[in-house]
C-alpha cells in the first residue's frame, strides 16, 4: 500500500466525526438516503462528506480500497461505518463487486449500506431480512440496522411482500421510535418521514392492513405488538374514543389512540371540544399540547403552561400569587386531579427489557414528555388545598424539591412545616438549600415578617411560650400507674424517662407498667421533649455561626422554658456592652473573673445577646480562661464551642489557601461530611454561602469528573485541592473574610482530611493538637494530676504512671511503652468527661485515655498488666 493510501486511511479515521448521531443508522447515512431520493439537504456535515470524497476519488482503486476497508476486521467500526457511507454517496464509480453471502452481522450490515443505493441487488436485501426474521438471534442489537436497511430497500424497490413487511415490524421492530429519535416525528414514523416514504402509496397500504389486523385486539397484554404503531386510525375515530372514555372506559389503547389519531379540521375541532367534558379537555390537551387554542379550561392558557412548566418556574408563578391561581384552585384543579387520578390507575404492560416499569418513565417516553412537570407542580395546589401534609412533610424531609417548594403553600402554617424546612437551608446540596430558603421566606412574608431570620425566632418563641411536656420544670413527675411513678428529667442533653417505685428508680420496668396507657404518655411526652431539645440547640449553633443576636427580652421569655435554659446555662453569651458571660446559679449571671451581670432595665441595660463564637473570645483574649473555668466546673456543653478548633486568618496571607491540598480522601465519606458542615458537595467543589454576600469554596475532589464521585464508577480516592473566598463574585483574600466564616470554613476542610481520609496517615492538624494539650493542661489542672507532662509543641504527653512511663501521641492516641516505644493495647475505657455532648470523638478517647494511665495503679486488666512485663 502507496504512502498516499496509507494517508488517506489516517484522513479516513480523523474524519468519523461526519457520522454523526447512530440510532442505530448514522445521521450521514440517513443524509445521503434523502439526497438519493431526490429531497433537499442542506448541512454542513453533508457539505464536508462531499469535500472529502473529492480529495480521495482521484486516487487509483479508491472504491475497491474502500470495499476492502470493510471486510478489515482490525479496523475501527466507525471508519467501516464512513467508508460505507461514502460508496453510497452519489458519483461515477467503477463496477461494484458482487455481493456475497457472510454469517458475519457488521459485515452484512456494512454491505447492505454499501450497496443500497445500487441496482440489482433488492434479491439480496430481502433474502437477508428473511434470514434473519427466521433467525433473529444472530443479531442481538435491537432495534438492528441491517433488518431496518433490508427493510427499506425494499420499501423503495415496491418489492416488499406482506408477509415480510408484517414479521419486519413486528419482530424487527424496524418502526420502532428508537430507530431515529433525534428525528422530528411527524406522520407515520420519523425515518420513513424523513425519506419521503410515508406518502408512497405501497407503504400505506401495507400499514393500514397491518394496523387494521392488530388494533382491534390491542390490550395491554399484547401491549409489544401494537406499541410502535403510531395511526390506529383516521379523523372520523376520534368520536368513538371519546365516547369510550366518556363511558368510563379509560384503557391504554384508547390513550394511544387519543395520542396519535389524526385530528379533525381547526373549525370542527373547536366545535367538538366545546361540547367535550371538561376531564376529557384537559386530558387531550395534556396528550396534544397544540390544541391549547381550542380549549375552554377554566384558568385558560396561563394555566396550561404552568402545568407544563418547571417545578422552579411553577412555583415562582404560584409565590407570585397571578390572578388565574386562586380561579385555577377551585375549578382547574378538581379536575387535573381527577385525570391525574385515573392515568396513575392505568394498569401498565406486562414488565420487559424495553418497557420501563416507572410509571412515571413510562408515560412519560410513550405519551406525556411533560408527566414529571405536570405531577410536580400538582403539588403545589395540592399543598395550597392542605392535603396529604404528612406525605408532604415525609418527601420534603427526603430531599424532594416539588415537596419542599409546595411546603410554603400550605393554608395552616405548623411548626412541623418550619422544623422540616430549617435543617435544609444548610444541610442539604445548592438547589435544595436555595428551595428551603425561599420556601421559608415566603412563609414569612405570609405572616407579615420581613424574612427567615424573624421566622425562626418568631418560631422558637412559640416553642416556648407552649408549656410542653415539663410545663416549666427541670423534674416533673406526671404520671402514675400500678403503685409506680414516671418521671421525665433533663440530663446532660436527654429527656431521661424514669420508673420510680418505693426505693426510688428502677431499671426494669414491669410489664405491667409498660403496657398501661400512662407509660405510652410519658414515652410521647419525652419524644416531643427531645424534639424541642434538637429544635432549641440546632438554633443556638446556627445563631452562634453566624453572629445572630437575640433581643435581651426574647432571650429572657426563652429562659423561662426549662429546655432552652438547660442549654443556654451551659453556653458562654456575648452581651451588646462587650462582655461575655456564663451562667452561675439561679437568676445569676457573671463573667469570667466573677463579676455579677445584672439584666436590669434602664439606661445601661443590655440590649442583646449572642452565643460567642470561640474566635471572637480569642480576640478578646478570654478563651484560655473560659476553657479553665469550664473544667473547674465539668461543663459539657450542648455543642462544641469553648474547645472548638480555631483557624485564624493572619496564618494565610496569601489569597488561595492550598493548607489542606493534596490529601486523599474516601469521596462517598467526604460527600457527607460536607453536607452536614453545611456545604453544598457539587462536583469537586463545595461551596457555602455566608452573611454579607461572602461566598466559600472548597475544592475536595480536584481533577475529578461527576462519574468520578457518584455512582458505581466512583473512584476510591480523590485528592484535596485549595480553599478561596468570594465577595460578591470577586476574589476576596483571607484578611479580609470574616474571622468565624474563615475559621469554620477550615475547620470543615481540617474535619474532611482526617475523618474522610484514606489509608493511615497522620492527618490531625495542628489546631486540633493545640487544643488537645490545652484540654490534658486543664484536665491535669482541674483533677489535680501531677504525673502527666504536656509539651508546648512535639505533639505528645508524658504520663509517669506508678508502674511505667507512657508516651500518648497526641494526633491519633496511640500509647507507647517508655523508653522502649512498644505500642500498648488498652483495655475498655470508662468515660470521665467531655466537653461537650456530641459523639464521642479522638479528642474525647484522649482525655480518658490520659485520666486512666495517670492512675495505672487501678488497672486490674491482666492482658494490659501482661505488655508491662519485660520482653
Amino acid at each position: 500500500m502507496t504512502d498516499e493510501y496509507q494517508n488517506f486511511l489516517r484522513r479516513l479515521s480523523d474524519s468519523t466525526a461526519l457520522l454523526g448521531p447512530c440510532t442505530p443508522l448514522p445521521t450521514l447515512f440517513e443524509e445521503v438516503l434523502r439526497v438519493w431520493r431526490g429531497l433537499a439537504v442542506n448541512s454542513e456535515r453533508m457539505r464536508r462528506a462531499t469535500l472529502l470524497l473529492r480529495e480521495i476519488s482521484h486516487l487509483p482503486e479508491w472504491q475497491t480500497q474502500l470495499y476492502a476497508l470493510l471486510r478489515d476486521e482490525q479496523a475501527s467500526r466507525e471508519s467501516r461505518l464512513l467508508a460505507a457511507t461514502l460508496l453510497t454517496m452519489p458519483h461515477a464509480g467503477a463496477e461494484r463487486p458482487p455481493l456475497a453471502e457472510t454469517d458475519d452481522p457488521l459485515l452484512s450490515t456494512l454491505l447492505a449500506m454499501a450497496y443500497f443505493t445500487g441496482d440489482g441487488a433488492t434479491g439480496w436485501y430481502l433474502r437477508q431480512l428473511h434470514r434473519w426474521l427466521k433467525k433473529p438471534t444472530l443479531i442481538p442489537e435491537r432495534p438492528a440496522l441491517l433488518p431496518l436497511l433490508c427493510f427499506l430497500k425494499g420499501l423503495s424497490a415496491e418489492a416488499l411482500p406482506a408477509p415480510l413487511f408484517d414479521a419486519a415490524v413486528l419482530q424487527a421492530e424496524v418502526l420502532h421510535p428508537r430507530v431515529a429519535a433525534h428525528r422530528p416525528f411527524r406522520r407515520l414514523h420519523r425515518l420513513l418521514d424523513y425519506l419521503g416514504l410515508s406518502d408512497a402509496l405501497p407503504v400505506q397500504q401495507h400499514y393500514r392492513r397491518l394496523v387494521a389486523e392488530i388494533w382491534p385486539s390491542a390490550s395491554v397484554e399484547n401491549y409489544s405488538e401494537w406499541q410502535w404503531v403510531t395511526v390506529p386510525g383516521g379523523p372520523e375515530c376520534l368520536p368513538e374514543v371519546i365516547t369510550a372514555l366518556h363511558a368510563e372506559e379509560w384503557t391504554l389503547p384508547h390513550l394511544h389512540a387519543l395520542k396519535y389519531l389524526p385530528l379533525p379540521k381547526a373549525e370542527r375541532l373547536a366545535d367538538y371540544l366545546a361540547v367535550l367534558p371538561l376531564q376529557l379537555q384537559q386530558l387531550l390537551l395534556w396528550l396534544r399540547p397544540e390544541i391549547e387554542r381550542f380549549t375552554t379550561l377554566s384558568g385558560g392558557e396561563p394555566a396550561q403552561h404552568w402545568l407544563r412548566a418547571s417545578n422552579q418556574i411553577a412555583t415562582d408563578a404560584v409565590y407570585a400569587n397571578a390572578d388565574w391561581w386562586a380561579v385555577w384552585r377551585q375549578e382547574g384543579w378538581p379536575v387535573a386531579r381527577e385525570v391525574l387520578q385515573r392515568l396513575q390507575a392505568l394498569p401498565l404492560p406486562p414488565a420487559s427489557p424495553d418497557i420501563p416499569q416507572d410509571r412515571h418513565q413510562w408515560l412519560e417516553a410513550h405519551y406525556l414528555p411533560h408527566y414529571r412537570q405536570i405531577v410536580a407542580n400538582m403539588l403545589l395546589a395540592q399543598a395550597a388545598e392542605g392535603e396529604s401534609l404528612p406525605l408532604l412533610l415525609q418527601m420534603a424531609a427526603a430531599g424532594e424539591l416539588p415537596a419542599v417548594r409546595s411546603l410554603a403553600l400550605c393554608p395552616e402554617i405548623v411548626p412541623a412545616i418550619i422544623d422540616t424546612l430549617r435543617p435544609l437551608v444548610s444541610q442539604g446540596n445548592r438547589p435544595l438549600q436555595a428551595a428551603a430558603r425561599q420556601a421559608l421566606e415566603h412563609l414569612a412574608h405570609r405572616q407579615g415578617l420581613p424574612g427567615v431570620d424573624e421566622l425562626q425566632r418568631q418560631s422558637l418563641l412559640a416553642v416556648a411560650w407552649e408549656a410542653g411536656p415539663l410545663q416549666g420544670e427541670r423534674v416533673r413527675v406526671l404520671w402514675e400507674e400500678g403503685g409506680y411513678r414516671l418521671r421525665l428529667a433533663l440530663q446532660r442533653g436527654k429527656v431521661e424517662l424514669q420508673v420510680l417505685g418505693a426505693r426510688g428508680p428502677i431499671t426494669a420496668v414491669p410489664d405491667a407498667v409498660r403496657r398501661g396507657a400512662a407509660y405510652r404518655q410519658a414515652r410521647e411526652a419525652q419524644r416531643q421533649a427531645q424534639a424541642q431539645y434538637r429544635l432549641f440547640k440546632q438554633s443556638l449553633e446556627t445563631d452562634m455561626l453566624a453572629s445572630r443576636p437575640l433581643a435581651l427580652g426574647e432571650f429572657t421569655f426563652l429562659l423561662a422554658n426549662p429546655i432552652f435554659a438547660h442549654l443556654a446555662e451551659r453556653l458562654v453569651w456575648q452581651t451588646s456592652q462587650g462582655n461575655t458571660i456564663l451562667w452561675s446559679g439561679p437568676e445569676r449571671w457573671e463573667t469570667c473573673d466573677g463579676t455579677p451581670v445584672d439584666f436590669r432595665v434602664g439606661e445601661h441595660a443590655l440590649l442583646f445577646m449572642q452565643v460567642a463564637h470561640p474566635v471572637l473570645l480569642v480576640q478578646a483574649h478570654t478563651l484560655v480562661a473560659w476553657q479553665a473555668l469550664a473544667m473547674d466546673r465539668r461543663l459539657v456543653q450542648p455543642f462544641k464551642q469553648l474547645f472548638r478548633e480555631v483557624y485564624l486568618a493572619g496564618d494565610h496571607p496569601e489569597t488561595v489557601c492550598a493548607r489542606f491540598a493534596g490529601r486523599a480522601i474516601d469521596p462517598r465519606r467526604a460527600y457527607a461530611l460536607l453536607r452536614a458542615a453545611g456545604f453544598a458537595p457539587a462536583a469537586g467543589i463545595a461551596q457555602r454561602a455566608w452573611p454579607h454576600g461572602l461566598n466559600a469554596r472548597l475544592c475536595w475532589a480536584a481533577d475529578a469528573a461527576g462519574h468520578d464521585l457518584f455512582g458505581a464508577q466512583r473512584k476510591d480516592a480523590v485528592q484535596t485541592g485549595d480553599i478561596w473566598f468570594t465577595r460578591n463574585g470577586a476574589s476576596c483574600a483571607p484578611a479580609d473574610v470574616d474571622a468565624i466564616a474563615f475559621s469554620e470554613t477550615l475547620r470543615a476542610a481540617d474535619l474532611l482530611t482526617t475523618r474522610a481520609a484514606v489509608g493511615d496517615a497522620e492527618l490531625t492538624s495542628r489546631e486540633t493538637v493545640a487544643l488537645r494539650v490545652t484540654l490534658l493542661r486543664e484536665v491535669a489542672r482541674a483533677f489535680a494530676l501531677t504525673n502527666i507532662a504536656v509539651r508546648e509543641e512535639g505533639g505528645y504527653a508524658l504520663v509517669l504512671g506508678a508502674h511505667a512511663t507512657y508516651r500518648v501521641n497526641l494526633a491519633n492516641g496511640v500509647v507507647l511503652f517508655e523508653p522502649e516505644g512498644r505500642q500498648l493495647h488498652l483495655p475498655q475505657l470508662d468515660q470521665h468527661w467531655q466537653p461537650s455532648e456530641e459523639d464521642v470523638d479522638t479528642t474525647s478517647r484522649i482525655l480518658d485515655l490520659v485520666l486512666m494511665l495517670a492512675r495505672d495503679d487501678a488497672i486490674d486488666d491482666l492482658t494490659f498488666l501482661a505488655q508491662l512485663s519485660p520482653g
